[in-house]
């Protein structure tokens, strides 16, 4: 059974419906599938505003979806008891973009981290709920603890050690899974790779799996090398797999196009760069998406097929899965790392 299971997932939202504004729907998410087993890692991957964090929220039960169904550990979500949501929420947790934002400005890092465990139960007294916190910052790497517990606030930190802190308590509840939205995008690039190595290490050590969402193929690369990825488009997942198998051999032109934009710091390969010309730069209205293939807007291989009939994802060999029609005529992508 699988940990996490969406099927057939979609969330739209209604916007405008004011006097002189006529109401507009934006799907953000279009019938998503996705499974997360435990200790998985899976990258969620695409554009700004394609629905990526959206489908995070979903994930954690933050939004309802219009439709479908969100399952934990073979079990709707949203036909379950009080009690047994009770025990998803606790199991399936989430951190943010913005730490400065996820922390209550005027408690100290130990209210912080010790409210969740006295409310659950998970420390008994105050004394114990201090000693674990103590032993998930040593954890995160943020010593001596009783410095940053009992002194500091969260604008006294660094924007690294309060994304720690943000982590910590996540982990502080026992979770299966944590829902990590772009949690490395507003550190300092020199510190992105310890963030990514410890939740490399969580999920080593204590089997919790992550849903890693981001738009930097690089770090997705880097955290996710052994586990799965999935390319978002305007609301739907159009390509997913294992990650190595998925970026050494895309075969939908949108992720092919990301790709090829990831520049290359070396000026002779550079100079052999394949470009992938798209018909035009601009992304379409979400509201007002195009029929068929979101993509045939942009994409340089379109056919007539395209503008009609939306592709569904279909398995092409080893867990590797595209929604394209045009997927056995697509060129192969040749990585330029491969020719180092």
């Amino acid at each position: 059974m699988a940990l996490m299971e969406l099927r057939d997932v979609s969330m739209t939202f209604e916007i405008g419906g004011g006097l002189f504004a006529p109401k507009r729907y934006v799907q953000a998410v279009v019938h998503a599938n996705l499974l997360i087993d435990e200790g998985d890692i899976l990258a969620l991957v695409g554009e700004s505003g394609c629905g990526k964090t959206t489908l995070g929220r979903i994930i954690t039960g933050l939004q309802k979806p219009t439709s479908g169904e969100v399952l934990f550990r073979g079990k709707n979500i949203w036909k379950i008891s009080r009690e047994e949501f009770r025990q998803y929420r606790l199991g399936v947790q989430i951190v943010h973009q913005d730490s400065f934002a996820a922390l209550n400005p005027v408690r100290t890092i130990f209210h912080t981290l010790s409210a969740p465990m006295l409310r659950h139960g998970i420390a008994k007294n105050r004394q114990e709920a201090w000693e674990k916190a103590a032993d998930l910052l040593r954890t995160m790497g943020l010593t001596p603890p009783e410095v940053f517990l009992d002194e500091k606030y969260p604008h006294q930190l660094s924007g690294g050690q309060r994304q720690r802190v943000v982590l910590a308590r996540a982990v502080s509840v026992q979770p299966r899974l944590i829902v990590a939205d772009e949690p490395v995008s507003m550190v300092d690039v020199s510190l992105r790779l310890a963030l990514l190595d410890l939740m490399a290490k969580l999920n080593r050590e204590l089997n919790i799996a992550f849903v890693y969402i981001t738009h930097d193929l690089a770090t997705a690369r880097y955290f996710a090398q052994k586990g799965k990825i999935a390319v978002m488009y305007l609301g739907q997942i159009v390509e997913t797999g294992p990650l190595g198998k998925v970026l050494n051999r895309p075969r939908h032109p949108y992720l092919q196009a990301l790709l090829t934009a990831v520049p290359v710091p070396d000026p002779e390969l550079t100079r052999k760069h394949f470009e992938l010309p798209l018909r035009t730069m601009d992304m379409p209205d979400p509201t007002s998406p195009p029929p068929g293939c979101r993509f045939h807007t942009r994409c340089p291989y379109y056919e007539p097929i395209c503008t009609t009939e939306v592709p569904v994802l279909k398995s092409i060999g080893n867990g590797h899965k595209v929604a394209c029609h045009l997927e056995h005529k697509i060129p192969e992508w040749q990585p330029l790392d491969a020719e180092v």
